[in-house]
């Protein structure tokens, strides 16, 4: 059987307060896919996850889960559904343990019963918890925190996991260490939808890519599409 479409943004505006930030955009994520959403600093890449995750309304257009409007969804009922959001900036209780954390992550309806199994499977992605499973999360290093950021939001059984900046501030070891693990997590019945400005290594990673500017697309398609289109690379990306 086809992969079915699992997320779809139909001519989506939104921004805050009198500010339009993102203008009439249309963007599809297919089951079992990594999409990239690229684009310089204040392009709307975390306002389009805000807008899917509902923590900002959507102005226009429509969001569509499963073939399932979600637009008006309070951000709650989208986690039940399966729309989990890893935030920039990790967003861990610090004086709380690694373990502790984790099991933070299952507390909606759909994992709640399943927290044991779910605690094994997000470890065998990030082996390193496991021994640090009883640190208190504020100790770790940057790049076991974030590793602690995506395993927490794991233990909800997304659906749909969008990552919003993972590599940032992170040493090239860390951040390879943490792409590497994305395409088992993938393989496991999750999607990803991540915002990354990591342009080369998260296009060796993608399925395909989305390129904003200043709120609009202006490129969609495969990923080796993007990277081998030296004159956007220039113009949008900044490479």
């Amino acid at each position: 059987m086809g992969k079915s479409l699992l997320l779809k943004l139909d001519h989506v505006s939104t921004g805050y307060g009198d500010v339009r930030v993102l203008h009439s955009i249309s963007v599809e994520v297919w089951e079992g896919e990594i999409v990239a959403l690229l684009g310089a600093n204040a392009a709307g890449k975390t306002t389009t996850l805000r807008v899917i995750s509902g923590l900002i309304p959507a102005w226009e257009g429509e969001i569509l889960f499963e073939g399932r409007p979600i637009t008006r969804l309070p951000a709650s009922q989208r986690v039940e559904l399966g729309v989990v959001q890893v935030p920039e900036g990790r967003r861990l209780f610090p004086f709380m343990t690694v373990r502790e954390n984790l099991q933070l992550g299952a507390y909606n309806r759909r994992a709640r019963n399943q927290v044991r199994a779910n605690l094994d499977r997000v470890l065998r992605f990030f082996p390193i918890l496991a021994e640090r499973a009883d640190q208190l999360a504020g100790s770790l290093s940057g790049g076991e925190q974030q590793m602690c950021a995506i395993a927490r939001a794991l233990m909800a059984q997304p659906r749909l996991l969008m990552l919003d900046e993972p590599s940032l501030g992170l040493a090239p070891l860390v951040v390879r260490q943490i792409y590497a693990a994305l395409p088992a997590i993938r393989d496991s019945g999750v999607t990803i939808l991540i915002v990354e400005q990591n342009v080369k290594e998260v296009l060796r990673l993608a399925d395909r890519a989305y390129v904003l500017e200043n709120g609009r697309l202006v490129l969609s398609g495969p990923s080796e599409k993007v990277r081998e289109d030296e004159q956007l690379k220039r113009a949008y990306l900044g490479l």
